[in-house]
């Protein structure tokens, strides 16, 4: 879900509906569309499916979505039980 309507190279405005959160409270988005990205590798990609939510203030991003499409990626240390996230 993304507030800033600028970062969305391509937004279909004609979906449209209610978000909920987990304190069970509602808000409108107005638009589903793609977020452009750039890689470590200065490739470009994209986010796409993305809520135009013009009413929350901070970006919600899946991390396990953009796992799923191979744009994140989670990496355990061998001698630690830490994570590091690219």
């Amino acid at each position: 879900m993304c507030g800033q309507r600028d970062l969305f190279d391509y937004l279909d405005e004609t979906i449209q509906g209610l978000v909920t959160f987990g304190d069970t409270s509602k808000v409108p988005f107005k638009g589903k569309g793609n977020i452009p990205i750039k890689l470590k590798n200065d490739d470009h990609s994209y986010i796409a499916d993305v809520y135009y939510v013009p009413a929350i203030k901070q970006n919600l991003v899946s991390i396990g979505q953009l796992m799923e499409k191979r744009l994140y990626s989670v990496h355990k240390e061998l001698s630690s039980d830490n994570y590091r996230l690219q």
